[in-house]
Order: structure tokens, then C-alpha cells, then sequence
């Protein structure tokens, strides 16, 4: 179980996300933030998400996974915000052209 400090924007985020306090964020957890964001993910999409995080592959998202994947300093401030952005772009640009065209728009809101 890893330790956190709530007092850090990502251990706040990562403390209320993980509702059943096990220290780790499982795959429930996970949709049931992007559904609270309004953001709905096919189940494929969901695991695709959930395994970007889980890079040790245990079935949990730890805080130091999080951190990890969110690029974040040791005082607990994001490096890079526009990493996420960044991320999400990417997944939509399937030919990877650096642009979205109509049909790749048309799948952020499938």
C-alpha cells in the first residue's frame, strides 16, 4: 500500500477517488471518476485508460503509479499540465498527422 499526502493536489485527488480507502484505486474506482467528470468510456476504452496507469499490472492504480503517470514534481505540483491534454490528443489522431480531422472530432463525442 502506498503512502500519501493529502495535503498534495494529487494525494487529495488520489485520497477522494479512493473511496474504500485501500490506498489503491481499482478499476470501479477509476470509471466511477470519469463518469463523475462526464466523460463515458466504452468498457475497451476504460481498460486501455486503467492500464496506462496500472503500470505494474496488479488490477490497482497506486498513488505512485499516479504520480508517475501524471509527471509530478516531489512537492506534489504537476510538472506538465498539459500532459493530459497532450495524452487525450494523441488517442484521438489516430493517422498521428498532428491534426484532428471531422472523423476524429466526431469520436471525442461518440
Amino acid at each position: 500500500m502506498s503512502h500519501y499526502n493529502p495535503s498534495s493536489q494529487i494525494g487529495a485527488m488520489f485520497s477522494h477517488v479512493d473511496a474504500d480507502r485501500s490506498g489503491e484505486i481499482d478499476k470501479a474506482e477509476f470509471a466511477r471518476l470519469y463518469a463523475k467528470v462526464g466523460v463515458h468510456l466504452s468498457g475497451r476504452e476504460l481498460d486501455s485508460q486503467f492500464r496506462m496507469y496500472d503500470t505494474d499490472n496488479s488490477g490497482t492504480i497506486t498513488l505512485d503509479e499516479l504520480q508517475q503517470h501524471m509527471h509530478v514534481s516531489t512537492n506534489g505540483r504537476l510538472a506538465d499540465p498539459d500532459h493530459h491534454l497532450r495524452a487525450v490528443f494523441k488517442r484521438f489522431d489516430e493517422n498521428r498527422d498532428g491534426f484532428l480531422d471531422v472523423r476524429e472530432l466526431g469520436e471525442l463525442y461518440a
